[in-house]
């Protein structure tokens, strides 16, 4: 687990997770990715956990969104910068 500077109102907040090793060799670059039956299994086993948690470990990916977008048959991905919260 990493240390996070997370201010105490966003600790107690809730998040949509998804296990990281079964996420992320499904989602190689960045922007649009073409969809696929497996990475559509892989977003709806999503799980809540505490944002403090979810920050502090490596061992899942927060979604984002609470909302999956789609356009032509693809899913739409997002990036953050470390300056967003």
């Amino acid at each position: 687990m990493k240390n996070t500077d997370l201010p105490k109102k966003y600790a107690q907040e809730s998040v949509l997770v998804c296990a990281r090793e079964s996420l992320v060799p499904l989602l190689q670059g960045v922007g649009v990715i073409p969809p696929c039956d497996e990475l559509w299994a892989k977003i709806m086993s999503a799980f809540p956990m505490r944002r403090e948690l979810a920050e502090r470990s490596t061992d899942v990916i927060q979604l984002v969104s609470y909302f999956v977008v789609t356009n032509d048959g693809a899913y739409l991905t997002h990036k953050r910068s470390k300056k967003q919260p």
